[in-house]
């Protein structure tokens, strides 16, 4: 099937990155913001199998690639008032690749792949073969014998544009989501992220000794962990003294109905996207009101990071999978965080994005393949992904001694 008319709501990564592999047909992207990709570009992120797929043979990323930190060993830290009681090591199974990236990378190899895509054709379909909108406030969107009505706003203008399939990849509080009256809410995970830097002049401890080659070191602690992995700088320019940043992912349980949590934390969607988490000053008194509450559990060779760091930003873990990614028979789909939001621990929202992505493509241009095929399909590998992703999260948040009786030999 091809020469398809598809509007996506939402310049989201998921939402960009389906709009450039099927560039075949006709697509319209309208995004909200006044511009795509606002997230922290410094802060890393996970590529997975399908992502990896995705730049390597769909949008052929090398220099992405090149940089990209390949993780293929996990080193746990067991540390009990302050104090490491053991280590244990594991490596990563070629069945579940991961690599280490940042977002600008990924930004700037989709705004390249977007860009020799695209043109300035004033009308929506023009003769770019896609086509995106920034600005935008979506006012309703009807389905109309077959085909999809969609009215928007720009610049105080209303227009209306028709389409064969509309997708929404518009994020955690999808507008798109709402067309097929779901009832699933994303529910609170238990627990939450500070998710920092290490400062790139302070000297690593050796317990990080192959960190930068891309070994990924846990501090277990009891009923809380800390995850650490280096990520390439987002730009060559020498001002990144070790060639790759080190990050951190600080989780911890904070209870459901805490005043706390209600006043410093965000969704992890909005964390990501639009920056919403508290202000400056707030978030700093909270990070000390965390550092004294905990910092006696961390290993003292790791406190200097932890002192000495900007303060980190905050997140609140949520999980959700819809029962369904395609309703109306393949005419409207669900992608990204739309569909799904995952526990960050093994960056399986960004792969699962582009599993959808990839797998969209194979329907519309199989004529074999049925749109229940592809929502079976997709469904499975969100569920089950999210269920690796708890398991994980779960592990890291155990009492140290149930850590270590679970230990591989």
């Amino acid at each position: 099937m091809s020469g398809r008319k598809i509007v996506v709501i939402g310049g989201s990564v998921p939402g960009i990155m389906l709009a450039i592999i099927c560039a075949r047909h006709a697509v319209l992207v309208l995004e909200e913001s006044a511009s795509t990709f606002s997230m922290d570009s410094r802060a890393g992120c996970m590529l997975g199998p399908y992502a990896k797929k995705m730049f390597e043979h769909h949008i052929p990323s090398p220099e992405l690639l090149s940089t990209a930190i390949s993780n293929q060993e996990l080193l746990s830290i067991i540390s009990i008032d302050g104090h490491i009681k053991q280590h244990m090591s594991y490596v990563i199974g070629d069945d579940y690749p991961m690599s280490t990236t940042n977002w600008g990378a990924v930004y700037q190899a989709l705004t390249q792949a977007f860009d020799a895509r695209s043109s300035s054709e004033t009308d929506v379909w023009g003769a770019a073969t896609v086509n995106l909108r920034t600005g935008v406030k979506v006012i309703s969107a009807e389905s109309r014998e077959g085909a999809w009505e969609v009215t928007y706003d720009i610049g105080g203008t209303e227009r209306i544009v028709t389409a064969d399939i509309l997708v929404g990849a518009d994020g955690s509080n999808s507008i798109m989501r709402s067309l097929v009256s779901s009832d699933r809410k994303s529910g609170y995970a238990g627990y939450s992220a500070w998710l920092g830097m290490v400062p790139d002049t302070m000297d690593l401890p050796a317990e990080l000794d192959g960190i930068l080659d891309g070994k990924l070191i846990w501090v277990n602690m009891p009923k809380h962990y800390i995850s650490m992995y280096a990520i390439p700088c987002k730009d060559r320019s020498g001002s990144c003294n070790r060639g790759k940043h080190v990050e951190f992912c600080w989780y911890f349980k904070y209870d459901r109905d805490s005043p706390e949590l209600e006043s410093i934390m965000t969704d992890f969607e909005g964390l990501k996207r639009n920056g919403t988490d508290a202000p400056d000053c707030q978030r700093a008194e909270a990070w000390r009101y965390h550092l004294n509450k905990m910092l006696s559990d961390v290993p003292l060779s790791f406190k200097p990071i932890f002192l000495g760091c900007e303060t980190p930003r905050v997140a609140k873990i949520t999980s959700v999978v819809e029962e369904d990614a395609s309703h109306y028979n393949g005419k409207l789909v669900l992608i990204g965080d739309a569909f799904s939001q995952f526990p960050p621990h093994l960056g399986g929202s960004f792969d699962v994005a582009a599993m959808q992505a990839i797998t969209l493509k194979d329907l519309l241009e199989n004529a074999d393949m049925e749109p229940k095929d592809w929502n079976d399909w997709v469904v499975e590998y969100a569920q089950n992904t999210v269920r690796y992703s708890v398991d994980v999260g779960e592990y890291g948040m155990m009492d140290c001694d149930s850590v270590a009786a679970t230990a591989i030999d």
